[in-house]
Parts: C-alpha cells; structure tokens; sequence
C-alpha cells in the first residue's frame, strides 16, 4: 500500500542540505519533493496537500507606475496650432500613452 507523501524544505536553508529531501522523495514512491520559496508559507504548501486547492492569496499592496510625460516647446507650438488643434493633439498624445500603457498591463 502507498501513502501520499510530500517532502517540504524551505528554499536556501543553510541548516539542512536539499540533497537529503530529494534523496527523502525519490526513494518513496509517488513522493513530491517541494521547495517552499523565501517568503512562502509551508502551512499553504500542507493545505494543498490535504484539500487539493489553495486559498486565494489576499494583497493588499499593488505595484504602479507613473508616465509622466513633457511636449517639448509645447507653449509655443500650442500658439502656433490654435486651441482647437492643440486639444486634438494633447487628446492623441493621451490616447497613445493609455494604449501603450494596456499594452504592457497598466491600466488608464
């Protein structure tokens, strides 16, 4: 008879070798040798192991960036268009960096 089994080691951990937990997993049959990254929680990689799912990780931080950009000479090309183009020209320069901006996941 076989019993599911998996073998945890945290990542980097200078007390214990990871040769030994993956020598531990190989020898078992159907054994999982699991390395529970830096930062990650070994309770999350043994609630998956009993249930079969994770729960979903909360964060409460999000990552942002900021695009600030600058029309070189732009008082003196805003004279030379006129409002009415100026603002058509500032609404496409706005509408090129949103679209850039979604290309690579960012939002408006």
């Amino acid at each position: 008879m076989q019993c599911p089994t998996r073998v945890l080691r945290r990542a980097n951990d200078i007390r214990i070798d990871e040769r030994h937990s993956r020598y531990a997993a190989d020898h078992i049959p159907n054994a999982q040798d699991v390395e529970v990254p830096v930062g990650g929680q070994a309770a999350d990689e043994i609630e998956q192991f009993l249930t079969g799912m994770r729960r979903p990780v909360l964060r409460d931080r999000v990552l942002a960036t900021v695009l600030f950009t600058d029309i070189a000479g732009s008082t003196e090309r805003a004279a030379r268009l006129g409002d009415r183009a100026w603002r058509a020209l500032l609404e496409r320069h706005d509408a090129v960096g949103r679209e850039r901006s979604s290309d690579i996941g960012g939002g408006s």
